[in-house]
Parts: C-alpha cells; sequence; structure tokens
C-alpha cells in the first residue's frame, strides 16, 4: 500500500535534489536528448509538491465549506429542540403545581368533612375507631400465629 504523498515531505523535499543530479550526469554524458528529458523530469518533479498542496488545499476548502453548511442547518433544529424541551418542562412544572393544589385542597377538604363529622356524631366516631382497632388486632394476632409452627 502507497503512503499518501502528505506523509512523505521528505520524500517529496528529495525529489528535486535527485532530480537534479540526474541532470547533471546526463549532461555530463554530453546526451542532449536525455538531458532535455531529465530537465522535463525536473520540471514536473518540481511542480508534483505544489500540484499537490493546491489539490489538498482545495480539498481541506471544499470539507471546511460542508461542514459550515452543515452547522448552519443544524442550528436552527438544535434551537427548535432547546425552545421544545424548555416548553415541556414549564408544562411540568405548572402541571406538578396543579396536581399538588390539588391534593392539598382535597387533603384540606377531608379534613374538614372528618372534623365535622366527628362534632356531629362523636359516639358513631368513637365506635367506628374502636371497631377498627379491635380488627387490626385480630389481624395483628392472626398474622403473628401463622409465622410461628404449630406444636
Amino acid at each position: 500500500m502507497r503512503t499518501p504523498v502528505t506523509q512523505q515531505p521528505d520524500r517529496i523535499d528529495a525529489i528535486p535534489d535527485k532530480a537534479q543530479a540526474i541532470a547533471q550526469k546526463a549532461e555530463a554524458a554530453r546526451k542532449p536528448e536525455t538531458a532535455e528529458q531529465v530537465d522535463i523530469l525536473l520540471d514536473r518533479v518540481t511542480e508534483a509538491p505544489e500540484k499537490v498542496m493546491h489539490s489538498a488545499k482545495e480539498k481541506l476548502e471544499h470539507v471546511a465549506s460542508r461542514l459550515e453548511d452543515m452547522r448552519a442547518q443544524a442550528r436552527p433544529v438544535l434551537d427548535q429542540l432547546v425552545t421544545d424541551a424548555d416548553g415541556l418542562r414549564r408544562r411540568s412544572v405548572a402541571s406538578v403545581r396543579g396536581a399538588s393544589a390539588q391534593l392539598r385542597e382535597q387533603a384540606r377538604s377531608a379534613a374538614e368533612t372528618s372534623t365535622v363529622f366527628i362534632r356531629e356524631k362523636p359516639i358513631k366516631t368513637a365506635l367506628i375507631a374502636a371497631a377498627v382497632a379491635a380488627v387490626s388486632m385480630a389481624l395483628l394476632r392472626a398474622s403473628g400465629r401463622s409465622g410461628t409452627p404449630r406444636e
């Protein structure tokens, strides 16, 4: 697998020097067509890193542009989500407050009704309380016996 050109800066920098060395050897051999070919090759090799850098820069600019577009598209969606979440929070708080107030009112009403009933019928209230206490005691005794083994 070839290593990308951007990860080989030393090798890219060495290309013009190698091409120059080849050109000098060709001139020393006095072969004009070889020297011309080496010069052309040297020009191409010298231009290659610049072309690679230019291409990489264009691609990075394209990616940056796409990211900016995506960010711009995401911003309204995120703002709407924040607005919706805040609205839900407010409605939830209002609902809990309303339910709490309603429960307090029901508890106050039940306490008031109980107080009125106790004042109007104290004997009946005392008999009901005694009956509830007797049933509770009977249940406690029965549950106590069921937990112990019989002899």
